[in-house]
């Protein structure tokens, strides 16, 4: 009977320690996704990882995809977030973006491509960058269903109660 105990203990750390890994940009989302969203090959995703962000890098031929995740002290400021890169980008346009239940937008760069912001619990800050595959609705349907998959893997830690996005 105490090794049934110690069994069920063992267990039960294991369990809690898993789910209390976080989930890092690359771990958010696969080679084959990424591929399958573009429609094109891309290589393996190359993560860099720092206190307060995490990002990943899926290069193609002539494009990249990045899925950058910032860890948040308090929540993001969307509007300042928006001012700043319409200053910093004066000729790309901005839409309003709602993805599963985030709400944030699409920043259009003509010619160069797309990056999504969007605000992922817990305190979450989810960019989605997709330059150089070409511009218009194919690539924001692409940058959304990336997005749509990391959103759905931040909010199922480990692949735990994941569902098909691509709904």
């Amino acid at each position: 009977m105490p090794h049934t105990r110690f069994l069920l203990f063992f267990l039960v750390a294991c369990a809690w320690a898993e789910s209390n890994i976080p989930v890092t940009a690359c771990s958010s989302i696969t080679q084959e996704q990424v591929q399958n969203a573009l429609g094109r090959t891309v290589g393996k995703g190359v993560e860099t990882n720092g206190p307060a962000q995490s990002e990943c890098d899926f290069r193609g031929p002539n494009g990249l995809v990045t899925i950058t995740l910032h860890r948040l002290a308090e929540p993001v400021l969307l509007d300042r977030q928006q001012a700043d890169l319409r200053a910093a980008f004066p000729g790309a346009s901005f839409q309003p973006l709602t993805l599963e239940a985030s709400r944030g937008f699409a920043m259009i760069l003509p010619e160069a491509g797309i990056q999504l912001h969007l605000p992922a619990e817990p305190r979450q800050y989810l960019i989605v960058t997709v330059l150089g595959f070409g511009s218009g609705a194919t690539t924001r349907t692409a940058a959304e269903w990336i997005a749509k998959a990391v959103l759905a893997r931040i909010a199922a830690p480990l692949g735990r109660a994941t569902r098909d996005v691509s709904e």
